[in-house]
Protein backbone atom coordinates (compact mmCIF):
# COMPACT_ATOMS: atom_id res chain seq x y z
CA UNK A 1 0.00 0.00 0.00
CA UNK A 2 1.47 3.05 -1.09
CA UNK A 3 1.68 6.39 1.68
CA UNK A 4 -1.08 8.09 0.08
CA UNK A 5 -3.62 5.50 -0.01
CA UNK A 6 -2.57 4.73 3.43
CA UNK A 7 -2.99 8.82 4.43
CA UNK A 8 -6.92 8.44 2.71
CA UNK A 9 -7.90 5.65 4.53
CA UNK A 10 -6.85 7.22 8.12
CA UNK A 11 -8.42 10.39 6.95
CA UNK A 12 -11.36 8.46 5.92
CA UNK A 13 -11.35 6.80 9.77
CA UNK A 14 -10.86 10.00 11.77
CA UNK A 15 -13.96 11.68 9.87
CA UNK A 16 -16.07 8.44 10.38
CA UNK A 17 -14.54 8.94 13.88
CA UNK A 18 -15.54 12.54 14.26
CA UNK A 19 -19.05 11.77 12.84
CA UNK A 20 -19.84 8.89 15.07
CA UNK A 21 -18.48 10.53 18.16
CA UNK A 22 -20.63 14.07 17.38
CA UNK A 23 -23.66 11.14 16.86
CA UNK A 24 -22.82 9.04 20.21
CA UNK A 25 -22.95 12.86 22.20
CA UNK A 26 -26.36 13.67 20.92
CA UNK A 27 -27.88 10.33 21.15
CA UNK A 28 -30.44 8.69 24.21
CA UNK A 29 -27.43 6.34 24.84
CA UNK A 30 -25.48 8.60 27.24
CA UNK A 31 -28.28 10.41 28.20
CA UNK A 32 -29.34 9.26 31.87
CA UNK A 33 -26.58 7.16 32.55
CA UNK A 34 -24.02 9.91 33.82
CA UNK A 35 -21.77 8.74 31.27
CA UNK A 36 -18.95 11.50 30.84
CA UNK A 37 -15.94 10.00 30.84
CA UNK A 38 -13.70 10.51 27.99
CA UNK A 39 -12.33 6.70 27.75
CA UNK A 40 -15.91 5.68 27.37
CA UNK A 41 -16.82 7.69 24.69
CA UNK A 42 -13.63 6.85 22.92
CA UNK A 43 -14.70 3.04 23.63
CA UNK A 44 -18.34 3.78 22.56
CA UNK A 45 -17.44 5.51 19.45
CA UNK A 46 -14.54 3.05 18.12
CA UNK A 47 -17.13 0.22 18.88
CA UNK A 48 -19.68 1.58 16.77
CA UNK A 49 -17.61 2.33 13.79
CA UNK A 50 -16.57 -1.45 14.45
CA UNK A 51 -19.86 -2.77 14.49
CA UNK A 52 -21.26 -0.63 11.07
CA UNK A 53 -18.36 -2.52 9.26
CA UNK A 54 -19.55 -5.79 10.76
CA UNK A 55 -22.70 -5.57 9.80
CA UNK A 56 -22.00 -4.94 6.43
CA UNK A 57 -20.66 -8.11 5.78
CA UNK A 58 -23.38 -9.86 3.61
CA UNK A 59 -22.51 -13.50 4.54
CA UNK A 60 -21.65 -13.07 8.49
CA UNK A 61 -22.68 -9.71 9.75
CA UNK A 62 -25.99 -10.77 11.04
CA UNK A 63 -24.93 -13.75 13.07
CA UNK A 64 -21.76 -12.22 14.51
CA UNK A 65 -23.88 -9.48 15.75
CA UNK A 66 -25.99 -11.51 17.42
CA UNK A 67 -23.42 -13.74 18.90
CA UNK A 68 -21.71 -10.46 20.49
CA UNK A 69 -24.85 -9.16 21.60
CA UNK A 70 -25.50 -12.73 23.76
CA UNK A 71 -21.69 -12.17 24.93
CA UNK A 72 -22.58 -9.08 26.96
CA UNK A 73 -24.99 -10.92 28.84
CA UNK A 74 -22.38 -13.95 29.87
CA UNK A 75 -19.49 -14.12 31.77
CA UNK A 76 -16.46 -12.10 30.12
CA UNK A 77 -13.96 -14.84 29.82
CA UNK A 78 -14.40 -18.70 28.96
CA UNK A 79 -17.11 -18.59 26.99
CA UNK A 80 -17.56 -21.94 24.94
CA UNK A 81 -17.66 -20.91 21.18
CA UNK A 82 -20.36 -24.51 20.77
CA UNK A 83 -22.58 -22.29 23.08
CA UNK A 84 -23.17 -20.73 19.95
CA UNK A 85 -23.98 -23.48 17.11
CA UNK A 86 -27.88 -22.77 17.75
CA UNK A 87 -27.39 -19.44 16.48
CA UNK A 88 -25.69 -20.60 13.71
CA UNK A 89 -28.20 -23.53 13.08
CA UNK A 90 -26.26 -26.13 13.30
CA UNK A 91 -23.38 -25.12 10.94
CA UNK A 92 -20.10 -24.96 12.81
CA UNK A 93 -18.45 -23.79 9.71
CA UNK A 94 -20.33 -21.09 9.38
CA UNK A 95 -19.86 -20.40 13.43
CA UNK A 96 -16.36 -20.20 13.01
CA UNK A 97 -15.74 -17.97 10.50
CA UNK A 98 -18.22 -15.78 12.05
CA UNK A 99 -16.41 -15.97 15.33
CA UNK A 100 -12.54 -15.28 13.02
CA UNK A 101 -14.51 -12.25 11.87
CA UNK A 102 -15.03 -10.81 15.23
CA UNK A 103 -11.84 -11.77 16.62
CA UNK A 104 -10.43 -9.97 13.35
CA UNK A 105 -12.32 -6.92 14.38
CA UNK A 106 -10.83 -7.04 17.83
CA UNK A 107 -14.19 -7.11 19.39
CA UNK A 108 -13.39 -10.30 20.92
CA UNK A 109 -10.41 -12.26 22.21
CA UNK A 110 -10.05 -15.87 20.78
CA UNK A 111 -8.02 -18.94 22.78
CA UNK A 112 -7.17 -22.71 21.83
CA UNK A 113 -8.26 -22.34 18.26
CA UNK A 114 -11.08 -19.38 18.67
CA UNK A 115 -12.70 -22.02 21.03
CA UNK A 116 -13.00 -20.17 24.28
CA UNK A 117 -13.94 -16.64 23.82
CA UNK A 118 -13.37 -13.54 25.89
CA UNK A 119 -15.02 -10.00 25.84
CA UNK A 120 -14.32 -6.55 27.49
CA UNK A 121 -16.00 -5.70 30.51
CA UNK A 122 -16.50 -2.11 28.92
CA UNK A 123 -17.70 -3.41 25.48
CA UNK A 124 -20.11 -5.22 27.19
CA UNK A 125 -21.11 -2.42 29.33
CA UNK A 126 -21.91 -0.35 25.60
CA UNK A 127 -23.49 -3.39 23.98
CA UNK A 128 -26.34 -3.02 26.66
CA UNK A 129 -26.33 0.36 26.81
CA UNK A 130 -27.01 0.73 22.81
CA UNK A 131 -29.40 -2.23 22.98
CA UNK A 132 -31.18 -0.55 25.80
CA UNK A 133 -31.41 2.90 23.65
CA UNK A 134 -32.91 0.64 21.10
CA UNK A 135 -35.57 -0.83 23.40
CA UNK A 136 -33.78 -4.12 21.62
CA UNK A 137 -32.71 -5.59 24.99
CA UNK A 138 -35.76 -7.60 25.99
CA UNK A 139 -34.91 -9.63 22.65
CA UNK A 140 -31.23 -10.70 22.93
CA UNK A 141 -32.13 -11.37 26.98
CA UNK A 142 -34.74 -13.53 25.68
CA UNK A 143 -31.87 -15.51 23.38
CA UNK A 144 -29.52 -15.51 25.50
CA UNK A 145 -31.61 -17.00 27.99
CA UNK A 146 -32.06 -19.74 25.20
CA UNK A 147 -28.86 -20.23 24.37
CA UNK A 148 -28.14 -21.03 27.74
CA UNK A 149 -30.90 -23.11 28.39
CA UNK A 150 -30.06 -25.16 25.21
CA UNK A 151 -26.23 -25.56 26.31
CA UNK A 152 -26.99 -26.69 30.08
CA UNK A 153 -27.42 -30.31 30.67
CA UNK A 154 -30.38 -29.82 33.33
CA UNK A 155 -32.60 -33.12 34.44
CA UNK A 156 -32.89 -36.61 34.94
CA UNK A 157 -29.42 -39.09 34.01
CA UNK A 158 -27.54 -35.94 33.15
CA UNK A 159 -25.24 -36.34 35.68
CA UNK A 160 -22.54 -37.69 33.30
CA UNK A 161 -19.11 -36.81 33.67
CA UNK A 162 -19.10 -35.10 30.57
CA UNK A 163 -22.12 -33.40 31.69
CA UNK A 164 -20.43 -32.12 35.22
CA UNK A 165 -17.92 -31.19 33.25
CA UNK A 166 -19.71 -28.55 30.88
CA UNK A 167 -22.33 -27.18 33.66
CA UNK A 168 -18.43 -26.53 35.84
CA UNK A 169 -17.76 -24.47 32.75
CA UNK A 170 -21.14 -22.70 32.43
CA UNK A 171 -21.96 -21.80 35.97
CA UNK A 172 -19.93 -18.25 35.77
CA UNK A 173 -21.75 -17.56 32.89
CA UNK A 174 -25.54 -18.59 34.41
CA UNK A 175 -24.42 -16.25 37.31
CA UNK A 176 -23.63 -13.29 35.17
CA UNK A 177 -26.35 -13.64 33.00
CA UNK A 178 -28.59 -14.01 36.49
CA UNK A 179 -27.13 -10.81 37.57
CA UNK A 180 -27.88 -9.21 34.46
CA UNK A 181 -31.43 -9.78 34.55
CA UNK A 182 -31.96 -9.07 38.27
CA UNK A 183 -31.54 -5.77 37.55
CA UNK A 184 -32.91 -5.31 34.39
CA UNK A 185 -35.41 -2.31 34.31
CA UNK A 186 -38.39 -3.92 33.06
CA UNK A 187 -41.17 -1.61 31.75
CA UNK A 188 -44.29 -3.24 31.97
CA UNK A 189 -45.62 -4.92 35.31
CA UNK A 190 -46.75 -7.82 33.21
CA UNK A 191 -43.35 -8.72 31.87
CA UNK A 192 -41.54 -8.00 35.20
CA UNK A 193 -43.89 -11.05 36.58
CA UNK A 194 -43.12 -13.34 33.84
CA UNK A 195 -39.11 -12.51 34.22
CA UNK A 196 -39.53 -14.32 37.65
CA UNK A 197 -40.57 -17.46 37.02
CA UNK A 198 -39.76 -17.48 33.42
CA UNK A 199 -35.56 -16.33 33.22
CA UNK A 200 -34.66 -16.35 37.74
CA UNK A 201 -36.25 -19.55 39.42
CA UNK A 202 -34.64 -21.32 35.89
CA UNK A 203 -31.65 -19.91 36.28
CA UNK A 204 -31.17 -20.29 40.41
CA UNK A 205 -32.36 -23.95 39.95
CA UNK A 206 -29.66 -24.53 37.40
CA UNK A 207 -27.16 -23.22 39.47
CA UNK A 208 -28.38 -25.24 42.20
CA UNK A 209 -27.94 -28.46 40.11
CA UNK A 210 -24.43 -27.43 39.30
CA UNK A 211 -22.75 -26.69 42.51
CA UNK A 212 -25.09 -30.18 43.68
CA UNK A 213 -22.68 -32.31 40.99
CA UNK A 214 -20.04 -29.74 42.50
CA UNK A 215 -20.48 -31.04 46.08
CA UNK A 216 -21.66 -27.97 47.75
CA UNK A 217 -24.72 -28.72 49.24
CA UNK A 218 -25.01 -25.08 51.45
CA UNK A 219 -24.76 -23.35 47.92
CA UNK A 220 -27.53 -25.55 46.42
CA UNK A 221 -29.57 -24.45 49.50
CA UNK A 222 -29.36 -21.05 49.48
CA UNK A 223 -30.14 -20.71 45.55
CA UNK A 224 -33.39 -23.12 45.91
CA UNK A 225 -34.03 -21.05 49.07
CA UNK A 226 -33.97 -18.18 46.68
CA UNK A 227 -35.90 -19.19 44.25
CA UNK A 228 -39.29 -21.64 45.92
CA UNK A 229 -40.86 -18.40 47.02
CA UNK A 230 -40.89 -16.87 43.61
CA UNK A 231 -42.55 -20.23 41.90
CA UNK A 232 -44.95 -20.43 45.39
CA UNK A 233 -46.34 -16.80 44.59
CA UNK A 234 -46.31 -17.33 40.73
CA UNK A 235 -47.88 -20.96 40.88
CA UNK A 236 -49.48 -20.81 44.23
CA UNK A 237 -48.10 -23.32 46.78
CA UNK A 238 -49.19 -26.84 45.75
CA UNK A 239 -47.95 -26.84 41.75
CA UNK A 240 -45.51 -29.90 40.66
CA UNK A 241 -42.43 -26.96 40.18
CA UNK A 242 -42.91 -26.72 44.12
CA UNK A 243 -42.78 -29.75 44.74
CA UNK A 244 -39.83 -30.56 42.69
CA UNK A 245 -37.70 -27.87 44.15
CA UNK A 246 -39.03 -28.75 47.62
CA UNK A 247 -37.56 -31.99 47.36
CA UNK A 248 -34.59 -31.14 46.31
CA UNK A 249 -34.02 -28.73 48.87
CA UNK A 250 -35.03 -31.60 51.08
CA UNK A 251 -32.02 -33.44 49.97
CA UNK A 252 -29.72 -30.13 50.02
CA UNK A 253 -31.12 -30.49 54.15
CA UNK A 254 -30.18 -33.67 54.47
CA UNK A 255 -26.78 -33.35 53.15
CA UNK A 256 -25.81 -30.64 55.13
CA UNK A 257 -27.13 -33.01 58.46
CA UNK A 258 -30.21 -31.38 59.24
CA UNK A 259 -32.43 -34.70 58.39
CA UNK A 260 -35.61 -33.32 60.36
CA UNK A 261 -35.34 -29.70 57.79
CA UNK A 262 -35.20 -33.09 54.87
CA UNK A 263 -37.67 -34.66 56.05
CA UNK A 264 -40.81 -31.71 56.47
CA UNK A 265 -39.66 -30.34 52.74
CA UNK A 266 -40.15 -33.88 51.40
CA UNK A 267 -43.33 -34.58 53.48
CA UNK A 268 -44.79 -31.45 51.35
CA UNK A 269 -43.59 -32.28 48.30
CA UNK A 270 -44.92 -36.45 48.32
CA UNK A 271 -48.40 -34.76 48.95
CA UNK A 272 -48.36 -32.20 46.27
CA UNK A 273 -46.58 -34.81 43.70
CA UNK A 274 -49.24 -38.08 44.87
CA UNK A 275 -51.93 -35.35 44.30
CA UNK A 276 -50.40 -33.90 40.98
CA UNK A 277 -49.06 -37.28 39.84
CA UNK A 278 -50.94 -39.86 41.34
CA UNK A 279 -49.62 -42.37 43.77
CA UNK A 280 -48.00 -44.47 41.12
CA UNK A 281 -46.14 -42.47 39.56
CA UNK A 282 -42.16 -42.58 38.91
CA UNK A 283 -41.67 -38.93 39.80
CA UNK A 284 -43.80 -40.03 43.87
CA UNK A 285 -41.14 -42.92 44.21
CA UNK A 286 -38.03 -40.57 44.01
CA UNK A 287 -39.04 -38.64 47.04
CA UNK A 288 -40.37 -41.46 48.83
CA UNK A 289 -36.51 -42.98 48.39
CA UNK A 290 -35.24 -39.54 49.89
CA UNK A 291 -37.71 -39.65 52.57
CA UNK A 292 -36.66 -42.79 53.65
CA UNK A 293 -33.15 -41.73 53.60
CA UNK A 294 -34.25 -38.95 55.83
CA UNK A 295 -35.96 -41.63 57.99
CA UNK A 296 -32.75 -43.29 58.22
CA UNK A 297 -30.82 -40.75 59.12
CA UNK A 298 -33.44 -39.85 62.00
CA UNK A 299 -32.83 -43.05 63.57
CA UNK A 300 -36.39 -44.31 62.27
CA UNK A 301 -35.60 -47.95 60.39
CA UNK A 302 -39.44 -48.91 60.03
CA UNK A 303 -40.34 -45.61 58.68
CA UNK A 304 -37.59 -46.18 56.19
CA UNK A 305 -38.35 -49.74 54.83
CA UNK A 306 -42.10 -48.67 54.70
CA UNK A 307 -41.37 -45.84 52.01
CA UNK A 308 -38.32 -48.17 50.20
CA UNK A 309 -41.05 -50.64 49.88
CA UNK A 310 -43.40 -48.34 48.40
CA UNK A 311 -40.96 -47.17 46.19
CA UNK A 312 -39.71 -50.21 44.98
CA UNK A 313 -42.46 -51.53 42.53
CA UNK A 314 -43.27 -48.17 40.95
CA UNK A 315 -39.46 -47.76 39.69
CA UNK A 316 -39.65 -51.83 38.83
CA UNK A 317 -42.38 -50.76 36.61
CA UNK A 318 -41.09 -47.17 35.14
CA UNK A 319 -37.26 -47.98 34.55
CA UNK A 320 -37.31 -52.07 34.92
CA UNK A 321 -36.05 -54.42 37.03
CA UNK A 322 -32.58 -53.84 36.16
CA UNK A 323 -31.96 -50.37 36.43
CA UNK A 324 -29.54 -48.31 38.60
CA UNK A 325 -32.15 -46.45 40.13
CA UNK A 326 -33.66 -49.81 41.24
CA UNK A 327 -30.47 -50.80 42.65
CA UNK A 328 -30.02 -47.88 44.79
CA UNK A 329 -32.96 -48.68 46.16
CA UNK A 330 -32.58 -52.47 46.60
CA UNK A 331 -29.64 -51.58 48.65
CA UNK A 332 -30.93 -49.00 50.89
CA UNK A 333 -34.08 -50.90 51.51
CA UNK A 334 -31.27 -54.35 52.37
CA UNK A 335 -29.71 -52.08 54.77
CA UNK A 336 -33.16 -51.62 56.41
CA UNK A 337 -33.61 -54.90 56.82
CA UNK A 338 -30.37 -55.29 58.47
CA UNK A 339 -31.56 -52.75 60.90
CA UNK A 340 -34.06 -55.20 61.95
CA UNK A 341 -32.16 -58.51 62.22
CA UNK A 342 -32.97 -59.98 58.83
CA UNK A 343 -29.90 -60.53 57.58
CA UNK A 344 -31.40 -63.46 54.93
CA UNK A 345 -34.13 -60.89 53.32
CA UNK A 346 -30.82 -58.44 53.16
CA UNK A 347 -28.51 -60.77 51.20
CA UNK A 348 -31.45 -61.49 48.88
CA UNK A 349 -31.89 -58.09 48.13
CA UNK A 350 -28.42 -57.19 47.96
CA UNK A 351 -27.92 -59.75 45.30
CA UNK A 352 -30.10 -58.31 43.37
CA UNK A 353 -28.73 -54.84 43.36
CA UNK A 354 -24.46 -56.28 42.64
CA UNK A 355 -25.01 -57.78 39.19
CA UNK A 356 -27.16 -54.33 38.71
CA UNK A 357 -24.29 -52.29 39.70
CA UNK A 358 -21.62 -54.58 38.06
CA UNK A 359 -23.21 -53.80 34.72
CA UNK A 360 -23.10 -50.21 35.14
CA UNK A 361 -20.00 -49.21 36.85
CA UNK A 362 -18.03 -52.28 35.87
Amino acid sequence: MCSSDLEFRINDYLTEYEKKTEELLNSVVFKGHGIDHDYIKTTFTTWQITIDKIASDERYGKLALKILNVMAYVGHENINREIFLSLAEGDEGMLKRTVRLLVNYSMIEGQQKQTLLSIHKLVQKVIKLKLKAQKYEEVVIRTAFTTLKENYPYGEGKDTLKNVAKKRQLLSHLEAFLSHIEGWEVGEREDKQKLEPNYITSVLIWLADGYSNLGDPLKKKELLERALPIQEKHYGPDHFEVATTLNNLGNAYGNLGDPLKMKELLERALGIKEKHYGPDHFEVAATLNNLGSAYADLGDPLKMKEFLERALPIQEKHYGPVHLEVARTLVNLGFAYGYFGDPLKMKELLERALPIQEKHYG
